[in-house]
């Protein structure tokens, strides 16, 4: 299968706390907590991972940290994701989701969320992924 790819995003803000999204996927029939992502939609990583998260979640991103990227499916894509850290997080206030779009925005400390990851409790790979390397790179985890 031919993908395009898609970008992501572990918006910490100055408190520490992380921005994750609880998502309705019908393809699995759960609601799966993730980090804000989306298509690359022909941009390069990073400018998508910024749009993404200003629509999903009307935050801002003045800094990005590349993170690596990675293929998810291998054996039946080449969907290859991008990670990203991002801080000095401002607020728009100016949410812009697609129609089919089900999410709801969560907020907890970073370090929680890492363990999540760590747990198994966070069962979206690529966020899991995103956050045991946003925790190693920012220092925060078990």
């Amino acid at each position: 299968m031919q993908h395009p790819g898609y970008a992501m995003v572990v918006p910490v803000l100055d408190d520490g706390q992380v921005v994750l999204e609880q998502v309705y996927r019908w393809t699995v029939r759960e609601t799966l907590l993730e980090c804000p992502s989306g298509g690359l939609d022909g941009e390069p990583p990073a400018v998508a991972a910024r749009r993404e998260l200003e629509e999903e979640t009307g935050l801002v991103a003045g800094h990005l940290l590349p993170l690596g990227s990675f293929y998810g499916s291998d054996g039946i894509s080449n969907e290859r994701f991008h990670l990203f850290v991002g801080s000095q997080i401002t607020d728009t206030g100016t949410v812009r989701r697609e129609p089919t779009e089900q999410i709801e925005v969560e907020t907890m400390p970073l370090a929680r969320a890492v363990a999540m990851a760590y747990d198994g409790k966070i069962v979206d790979a690529p966020s899991a992924l995103a956050l045991i390397l946003a925790g190693r790179a920012l220092d925060v985890g078990p």
